[in-house]
């Protein structure tokens, strides 16, 4: 059936309410004249610290649409909220049962005004949505195709920029074994922290980029939520709570393709272990099509894979066997993100030294820019040697200035 699209973003709002609740400081006083104990229908006032522009109405009975429901929350609590020019606006909640005036309802009226104050778009969306169909799916489409792009290319950009440092020391180590480059210590370990330093921000950019990525797929799912019912029938036992719906399949759809072009990057320097991620995600796309069984039947597949191949085999190997076999292959540092402050200015520091050398590289290449960069080099130590001579004479005048003011106030006392 064609449901309304309100239930799109309304029918989440339980879910998030009690994390928006702590945001609220909404104090609540019973109604002059009404000191009877909660739950009698009496109405009741909440005060809140925010104005609203308009004389404002919430029925807690229209927030929550679900297809085959009528009033979901089981309250019918109206409130009324007047335009005030100044905080706090005092609005009055009542509705015609008993059960319209106890906690439950009270939590939700302070929720929903929240909502309405500070998540206005989103609480009326099916309204939008109704009223200009057209401009409504092409938002979220644009919307959702600049975030599924930008995502992608960053998620591409940090592999495929690992993969060229990977092949590079492959090719190296292939030289030395080969007797055709001679090691050197000393130049090995300055590239060697060169390209950590470029690997550094890589498990940021590669996670960051695919949660980025899966947030433009969920925007451009969200319009067609009604029509998924119908693709992945599977997943019917989230009865009309779309949004929800929307996240499980787009999260499952978003994990496989971001593990495919993991492995389709990696496909030609570390072909075993790309393969492992290809048919990972393979199994995914076809997995979703079962539901939350099978979703859930993949994600433990996937993790026992991953953890056998990544993490049990190559310490088996090297604690038993001693050399490690060719099909064990390692793909680097691409998931271990950092887990304190520390470890994440480090990453932050390393990756900005390897854009710098990168940069300066660039411009070297540039028909007259080694040139100019030495030229800019120069006047910035010049401009830093400056700066250092003012600041030391700014520092020995304030000294001879304070050494001044203690001998005048050492002979006025003598004087005294």
């Amino acid at each position: 059936g064609d449901f309304s699209r309100r239930a799109t973003m309304r029918s989440t709002a339980v879910v998030f309410a009690a994390l928006c609740l702590v945001a609220l400081a909404a104090a609540q006083t019973p109604a002059p004249g009404d000191a009877a104990a909660e739950g009698t229908g009496c109405p009741f006032t909440l005060s809140l610290p925010w104005t609203y522009e308009n004389d404002t109405v919430v029925d807690l009975a229209e927030k929550v649409e679900v297809e085959g429901e009528d009033n979901p929350l089981a309250v019918t609590t109206v409130c009324n909220c007047p335009h005030v020019t100044e905080a706090p606006t005092v609005c009055t909640c009542e509705g015609p049962k008993s059960d319209d005036c106890d906690s439950y309802a009270e939590i939700l009226s302070g929720f929903f005004l929240f909502a309405e104050k500070f998540m206005g778009v989103f609480m009326h969306i099916g309204e939008f949505a109704a009223k200009y169909h057209i401009e409504h799916v092409a938002f979220w489409a644009i919307l959702g195709t600049i975030f599924t792009w930008i995502g992608m290319i960053i998620v591409l950009y940090s592999e495929i920029k690992a993969v060229i440092i990977t092949r590079e020391r492959d090719e190296r180590e292939k030289l030395v074994a080969g007797n055709y480059l001679s090691k050197n210590a000393s130049c090995d370990d300055t590239l060697f922290k060169n390209e950590e330093d470029s690997l550094a921000p890589r498990p940021y950019l590669t996670i960051g980029g695919g949660i980025l990525f899966w947030i433009g797929m969920l925007c451009q799912f969200v319009p067609f939520c009604h029509i998924l019912g119908l693709i992945f029938p599977g997943l019917v036992f989230f009865h009309g709570l779309c949004i929800v719906f929307v996240i499980v399949g787009t999260l499952v759809l978003a994990a496989s393709t971001f593990l495919f072009t993991i492995g389709l990057c990696w496909s030609c320097t570390r072909p075993y272990a790309a393969l492992v991620l290809i048919v990972v995600a393979l199994l995914g796309d076809v997995m979703i099509f079962g539901g939350l069984i099978s979703i859930g039947i993949w994600i433990a597949l996937a993790a026992g894979i991953f953890y056998a191949y990544f993490a049990y085999a190559p310490q088996y190997f090297e604690e038993n066997k001693g050399d490690t076999p060719d099909w064990v292959q390692n793909l680097g540092n691409w998931y271990k993100v950092g887990t304190n402050y520390e470890e994440w200015q480090k990453a932050a520091e390393s990756g900005a030294r390897s854009a710098e050398a990168d940069s300066r590289a660039f411009v070297k290449s540039v028909p007259g820019g080694k040139e100019s960069l030495e030229a800019a080099d120069k006047a910035a130590e010049m401009a830093k040697k400056a700066a250092a001579d003012a600041q030391a004479a700014a520092e020995k005048a304030a000294a001879d200035a304070q050494d001044a003011a203690k001998k005048a106030a050492g002979q006025d006392s003598g004087s005294v």
